[in-house]
């Protein structure tokens, strides 16, 4: 029977990063997933076609705001206008957090 080897701290940290890219693939499916749903219900709205570009444009970054998944939550009350202001500090070159 084979000796098991011993784990090093280069292994751990090898097995440590692809266990944080598993959840960051598995995190960016179900945001692909949720926008696609909000994009794809889009047209059952009464009355889209008479929407104004803003109202559009405001609906779609609202949509895209509520696919986050992680520690900020941008759904309810004021999650549209948190959500603004992270996609500010982001055109603004500020970094993202992963997750949040």
């Amino acid at each position: 029977m084979p000796r098991k080897r011993p784990k090093t701290a280069a292994s751990c940290e090898a097995v440590s990063r692809g266990i944080e890219m598993q959840r960051a693939r598995r995190r960016m499916r179900e945001m692909v997933a949720k926008f696609q749903k909000y994009v794809a219900t889009y047209s059952e709205q009464a009355h889209f076609e008479d929407y104004s570009d803003k109202t559009f444009l405001d609906d779609m970054l609202y949509g895209i705001g509520i696919s986050f998944v992680g520690p900020d939550d941008y759904t309810g009350p004021g999650g549209y206008e948190r959500f603004k202001q992270k996609l500010l500090g982001h055109l603004q070159g500020q970094q993202m957090s992963e997750g949040g």
